[in-house]
């Protein structure tokens, strides 16, 4: 692989989940070049992608697809925000999430709505009330020790989270 490539494949590791802009901005390849080397990495089978409608993720093929499933989710500050809180008390009721993670019901039953749909998160219902819970606590651990992002990246995170709830 050229030296680009490597390059291009360090980010990823170091962030399994990384969406193309992001890594655009690390690598500080335009737009072009970086999709030319990453839809060769990709046929020849070097990286995982994930195509959603208006998301590509990337990672690398040194993690399983369950915590690549959770890799994507944690690159964004909300759902992170979530993983976290779910990942430290189990049963949590939707009231008790919007507290910790500080943001709209509104914000918060979107993207829980999404890490439904995902399988990240599972309901169940506990004394007569909806709880909420994630069977991938492990995974979460490995990821967020893995993927610590800087204080310039929260920002970011922030904004997409506005833009987003839109």
């Amino acid at each position: 692989m050229t030296d680009k490539r490597n390059h291009i494949l360090e980010i990823i590791e170091k962030s399994p989940g990384i969406r193309f802009r992001e890594i655009m901005r690390i690598s500080g390849l335009k737009n072009g070049v970086l999709s030319h080397h990453l839809r060769h990495m990709e046929d020849r089978g070097r990286i995982r992608v994930s195509r959603g409608p208006g998301k590509v993720h990337y990672s690398s093929l040194n993690i399983t697809e369950e915590q690549f499933k959770v890799a994507r989710a944690l690159q964004r500050s909300t759902t992170r925000a979530i993983l976290l809180a779910l990942t430290a008390d189990d049963n949590l009721r939707f009231t008790e999430i919007v507290e910790r993670c500080k943001k709209s019901p509104s914000t918060i039953s979107t993207y829980l709505t999404d890490m439904i749909k995902e399988g990240v998160v599972k309901v169940k219902i506990v004394d007569a009330k909806k709880v909420y819970y994630t069977n991938y606590r492990s995974e979460v651990n490995f990821l967020v020790d893995i993927q610590k992002p800087s204080h310039i990246d929260r920002p970011v995170s922030g904004f997409e989270d506005i833009i987003n709830s839109l």
